[in-house]
C-alpha cells in the first residue's frame, strides 16, 4: 500500500505538529531558570534512553517495566511517590519534537 491508499482509505491521516516557540530560541536567549528546568527533566530521562542496551526501551514489553522503575528510582531520591506518567510524557515529547533536550 502506498501513503495515497492509506490516506484516501482514512486508514493514515495528516496530523499537523506546531514546534513550541521556547524551541525555536537560541541557547543564549533561554534563561537560566528554564534551562535549570530543562536539565532536571533531562536527568530523570537519561538512562531510560542511554540504556544498556540501544533501543532497549522500544523492545516488546520493556517500556512500561523501566519507566516503573525509574520512578521508583526518582521517588526514593525524593523520598516521594513514583509518578511514572510524567516520566511518558517527558519522554514522548522528546522523541515528538526531535530529541533534543530542548523538547523539554
Amino acid at each position: 500500500m502506498t501513503l495515497n491508499s492509506l490516506l484516501q482509505e482514512n486508514r493514515l491521516r495528516y496530523v499537523e505538529i506546531v514546534v513550541p516557540t521556547y524551541m525555536k530560541a537560541l541557547e543564549s536567549e533561554i534563561p537560566d531558570g528554564e534551562k535549570a528546568i530543562r536539565e532536571a527533566n533531562w536527568n530523570r530521562i537519561e538512562p531510560l534512553i542511554k540504556s544498556r542496551r540501544i533501543g532497549e526501551i522500544f523492545m516488546a514489553g520493556a517500556m512500561g517495566k523501566m519507566i516503573a522503575d525509574r520512578a521508583q528510582e526518582i521517588a526514593k531520591e525524593r523520598d516521594s511517590q513514583p509518578d511514572r506518567k510524567s516520566l511518558y510524557r517527558l519522554l514522548y515529547r522528546y522523541w515528538l519534537f526531535g530529541s533534543l533536550r530542548n523538547a523539554l
